[in-house]
């Protein structure tokens, strides 16, 4: 999962004037999220020129928020959900130009290294821990184990580890932050797991994510 690509497909292409975002305003400072880094461009397309790559974990300066709005609905590798977002224009090392404000957070994760876990930005979160045996299935009887781990950071995550003949369930709900930065907080965290059967929902704006490895 190191190579972390997606499909960037416009399904949505809405101009008009208003707020480009209620999150960040000019003046503020944003961080890259997408460890694949993010492409400045001269205008609001995907087809206009590319004048700057930007690195992940990379600061910049929003210089415009109130824009001609172009909503883009994006194609997500490990999410039959949609990510949608704005252009904003931005500065970063004295380059002005426009990016996709769904690549963009206000913590730089970067600073976490890319060992990344939850426990690093979230501290040590309350266990629940449930051992047991299985109800016979064919005759057999398996062992399992439940863990719930509550963290109540200024990130809320509630997550389930579900051990069961030697496979691993995890389900992950993310309480208080947007969708798309859940989307890129949960990519950080696996990326040194290559063997992870990933999928990320986004539930009436809850982005819960389940993934599944076998031992």
């Amino acid at each position: 999962m190191k190579k972390l690509l997606f499909t960037i497909a416009i399904l949505s292409l809405i101009t008009n004037k208003s707020k480009a975002a209620d999150n960040y305003k000019k003046g503020d400072y944003l961080c890259v999220v997408s460890l694949n880094g993010l492409n400045i461009r001269s205008t609001c397309s995907l087809n206009s020129k590319i004048v700057s790559e930007i690195k992940f974990g990379s600061k910049v300066e929003v210089i415009d928020d109130t824009l001609s709005n172009v909503p883009l609905s994006i194609k997500l590798k490990f999410s039959p959900t949609n990510m949608t977002g704005f252009w904003v224009k931005i500065k970063s090392n004295n380059i002005e130009g426009y990016v996709f404000d769904g690549m963009l957070s206000q913590i730089n994760y970067s600073k976490f290294g890319y060992n990344f876990s939850y426990k690093k930005i979230l501290g040590i979160p309350k266990i629940d821990t449930i051992k047991g045996i299985s109800e016979p299935i064919n005759g057999i009887k398996y062992p399992y184990q439940i863990v719930n781990k509550s963290y109540n950071s200024f990130i809320q995550l509630e997550q389930k580890e579900e051990w069961f003949d030697a496979c691993l369930t995890v389900t992950e709900i993310f309480k208080n932050i947007s969708f798309n930065e859940a989307y890129w907080l949960i990519l950080l965290n696996l990326y040194n797991d290559d063997g992870t059967d990933l999928k990320i929902e986004n539930k009436e704006g809850i982005a819960v994510a389940e993934r599944y490895t076998c031992s």
